[in-house]
């Protein structure tokens, strides 16, 4: 049952409807957990974001992968 949903939500991940488009997002704790899904979230959908983390590393990765500003 579990590998179904879990399926179901990569499926659901990869989906881009561009509803942020056009809007600029800034997110705290961006280099890891709920942050850094959001930033990755976000970006898919569009939106041109600012990243803030204590930590460099986690979020200079963030920052690469969605195309975003990073600040530590």
């Amino acid at each position: 049952m579990t590998g179904h949903n879990s399926e179901a939500a990569a499926a659901s991940d990869q989906a881009q409807t561009g509803r942020l488009r056009g809007r600029r997002i800034v997110i705290t704790g961006a280099g890891s957990g709920i942050g850094r899904a959001t930033a990755e979230l976000f970006a898919r959908e569009g939106a041109s974001l600012a990243l803030l983390d204590r930590e460099e590393h986690g979020l200079s990765e963030v920052a690469a992968r969605t195309r975003a500003r990073a600040f530590q």
